[in-house]
C-alpha cells in the first residue's frame, strides 16, 4: 500500500507539472474578443447594424463559440467513464493498451499546437483530456487485482516516460515538427484498435461508457469544423490538424456503433461480473 500511494504521488505531481507548464507555454485567445466569441467586426454586425446574415461572421462566431463548448465539456468528458470505474470496482472490458495509447495520443499534437503558435482556444481541450487519460490509466491500476497489476517500477516508468517525451518533442528540429499530429494520430488508431477488435471479440463493451464516447464523438466533428475556420491555427498546422481530425472521427465513429450494437450483450455481462463476485 505505501508504495502504491507513492505511486499516487507521482501521477498526480506529474499531472499538475505537465499542466502548469504547457499552460504556461499556451498561446492565450485575441483579447479583443467581446463576450469570448465576437471579434470587433462581428460584434458591431450584430448588436449596431442588426445584421445577423453575415457569413464570415457567422462562421466565425460558431466557431467560436464551439471552441469555448468543447473546452467546457473536456472537463467533465472523461467523468462518465470515471463514474462507470468507481462504480463497478473492476476494469471489465477495458484494453489497458488502448489506455496506454490514448495517453501518447494526446501528447504530441498538443505540443505541435504549441509550437505551431496557435490559440489555446484551438486545442485546450487536449490538455484537459491529456490529463484525464493519466488519471484513468492511474484508476485502472488501482482496479487491478495485485496479481494483474505491473510492477512498480513499470508504473514508475510511464510518468517519467511521458516527461521526457515531452522535453524531446517539444526540440525537435523545425524540419520535423510537422510528423507530430501524424504521430498522434498513429497512437490514437494504435488505441483504438485493440478496443474495437477486443469489443468485436468479446461481443460486448465492459464499462465504457456511451456518454464519454458520444461526447468524444461529438468533440471531434465539433473541432474538425473550427480547425477548418479559426483563424487562431497557423496555415503550415491547418491540414495535418484537420487530418488528424478526420481520422479521431471515423475512430470514435466505430466505437459508438459498437457500444449500441452490443448494448444488451454488454448489461448480461456486467451482470454476471457482478455474480461471480
Amino acid at each position: 500500500m505505501f508504495r502504491l500511494n507513492i505511486q499516487y504521488s507521482l501521477l498526480v505531481v506529474a499531472v499538475v507539472g505537465s499542466f502548469l507548464s504547457v499552460a504556461h507555454a499556451a498561446k492565450l485567445p485575441d483579447p479583443s474578443l467581446k463576450l469570448f466569441i465576437f471579434t470587433p467586426e462581428c460584434f458591431t454586425n450584430y448588436f449596431d447594424d442588426f445584421n445577423f446574415l453575415d457569413i464570415d461572421c457567422l462562421k466565425t462566431t460558431a466557431s467560436k463559440a464551439i471552441n469555448l463548448g468543447i473546452i467546457a465539456g473536456a472537463f467533465v468528458f472523461k467523468l462518465p467513464q470515471v463514474i462507470n470505474m468507481v462504480r463497478a470496482g473492476k476494469v471489465t472490458g477495458l484494453s489497458p493498451t488502448a489506455l496506454y495509447m490514448d495517453v501518447a495520443a494526446f501528447l504530441p499534437v498538443t505540443v505541435y499546437n504549441i509550437i505551431n503558435g496557435n490559440d489555446f482556444v484551438t486545442y485546450g481541450e487536449l490538455l484537459v483530456i491529456l490529463v484525464q487519460n493519466v488519471l484513468i490509466v492511474f484508476l485502472y491500476w488501482y482496479y487491478l487485482s495485485a496479481e494483474e497489476r505491473p510492477s512498480f517500477g513499470t508504473m514508475l516508468a510511464l510518468p517519467i516516460l511521458a516527461a521526457g517525451t515531452t522535453i524531446g518533442l517539444s526540440n525537435l528540429p523545425a524540419e520535423w515538427v510537422w510528423i507530430l499530429p501524424g504521430v498522434s494520430s498513429l497512437f490514437n488508431i494504435m488505441s483504438r484498435i485493440p478496443t474495437i477488435a477486443q469489443n468485436f471479440s468479446q461481443k460486448h463493451t465492459g464499462v465504457m461508457s456511451f456518454s464519454t464516447w458520444f461526447l468524444q464523438l461529438g468533440g471531434s466533428l465539433g473541432r474538425t469544423f473550427t480547425s477548418l475556420h479559426e483563424k487562431g491555427i497557423s496555415k503550415e498546422s491547418r491540414p495535418y490538424i484537420v487530418g488528424g481530425q478526420v481520422v479521431a472521427v471515423t475512430l470514435n465513429v466505430l466505437v459508438v456503433i459498437q457500444i449500441i450494437a452490443y448494448w444488451g450483450e454488454t448489461k448480461k455481462a456486467l451482470a454476471n461480473a457482478k455474480k461471480k463476485e
